[in-house]
């Protein structure tokens, strides 16, 4: 820990010191994000300079600017940390009433969904977001793509090409979508109140109930079920909002155990991460999840911050969303800037965007 450490000696940390540079950490701390009293660090070692790298994001950048020896030092130990910013200037508002917003939906050419309700109505709102001024009240054109008496309780909804699937949880159907055009339902008769949905165009994984349904989408029956119980003590999950396909594995959002379980579509308990915490890599009600690049994104509605993960549950990077409300389900995908990923803002009724970079200058 380092608050109270006002020298480190070299002996001390151990490992190759990079002699000559002082590193004031009281600037340091406050440009990282991280709340310490005065410190001085002088001629720290490698090993805790990775350390206070590890420990931010902003930290690893800073410390990375100091010289060529410790870029590369950084970059070879924390080659797949990364920043996650919010982009203020393009927040989706304007949208056509007040709807408190459970899932974005990301697809090509700017074309976003969204999936929520209002006091009267529950709808999949389609529009192409401008890339610039979003926050404009005419800043997206909305269209109803699915209203009343099709949807009652919509709860989650995924999307992959020309594919849309929306879950309701009301009537116990998932609806399926091609080019916006209802197409069929997906229902079993086990499957009750289903609250997570997620799809890869072939395969449709569905939870419901502390169940998770495994349909094929061209024969529209329902394939495989089993329960989402954890393999340790057989631990029934609760209140799996979250659910994403990340290469051959389902990803599963616990909320009430804080915790991301991760099964085969078989139903096989590969592993878990998380836990209740503030920390980095721990969660307060996670909600959302989804699969971006090599990485899986988690979005908490109590941390009201946005996580990202290795496939194996290792945490690369977080950033907490100022003056944001309760924060529900997130989408991701790729923009021109890059990797992106919509998190939709509950109390707010709007939908916040965020970029993916490397934490290393360029």
């Amino acid at each position: 820990m380092l608050v109270g450490i006002e020298m480190v000696a070299p002996a001390e940390v151990g490992g190759r010191v990079h002699g000559g540079r002082a590193f004031l950490g009281l600037w340091a701390m406050r440009h990282s994000g991280i709340a310490a009293p005065s410190i001085e660090l002088l001629g720290l070692g490698d090993d805790v300079l990775v350390l206070l790298a590890q420990l931010s994001t902003s930290a690893a950048a800073l410390l990375a600017q100091c010289c060529t020896e410790l870029h590369t030092l950084l970059k070879g130990e924390l080659h797949d940390l990364l920043r996650l910013q919010e982009v203020p200037s393009n927040v989706i508002k304007g949208l056509p009433g007040r709807y408190w917003i459970r899932q974005p939906l990301l697809g090509a050419g700017g074309l976003v969904h969204i999936v929520g309700h209002s006091a009267r109505e529950c709808v999949v709102l389609e529009g192409v977001a401008h890339q610039k001024q979003r926050d404009a009240s005419d800043a997206c054109v909305w269209k109803r793509l699915v209203t009343d008496p099709m949807l009652i309780m919509p709860t989650a909804a995924a999307l992959h090409g020309h594919w849309t699937l929306i879950a309701d949880r009301a009537t116990h159907l998932v609806h399926v979508l091609h080019d916006g055009c209802s197409l069929y339902t997906l229902e079993a008769d086990a499957m009750r109140n289903p609250c997570g949905v997620a799809t890869d165009g072939t395969r449709a994984i569905v939870c419901a109930d502390g169940w998770v349904h495994v349909f094929d989408l061209n024969t529209r029956q329902c394939t495989v079920t089993w329960p989402a119980a954890v393999a340790v003590g057989g631990a029934r999950l609760e209140c799996e909002h979250g659910v994403a396909i990340h290469g051959n594995e389902v990803f599963i959002v616990d909320q009430r155990g804080s915790r991301v379980h991760v099964f085969s579509f078989e139903g096989g308990h590969l592993h878990s991460f998380g836990g209740k915490g503030t920390d980095p890599g721990r969660f307060r009600q996670p909600w959302g999840i989804a699969s971006c690049g090599p990485h899986v994104l988690v979005s908490e509605c109590g941390g009201r911050r946005v996580q990202a993960f290795t496939a194996d549950g290792r945490a690369v990077g977080h950033v907490a969303l100022e003056g944001c409300g309760t924060l529900s389900g997130l989408c991701a995908g790729t923009s021109k800037d890059g990797l992106c990923a919509l998190v939709a803002d509950w109390d707010q009724c709007c939908v916040r965007e965020l970029r993916l970079l490397p934490w290393y200058p360029a």
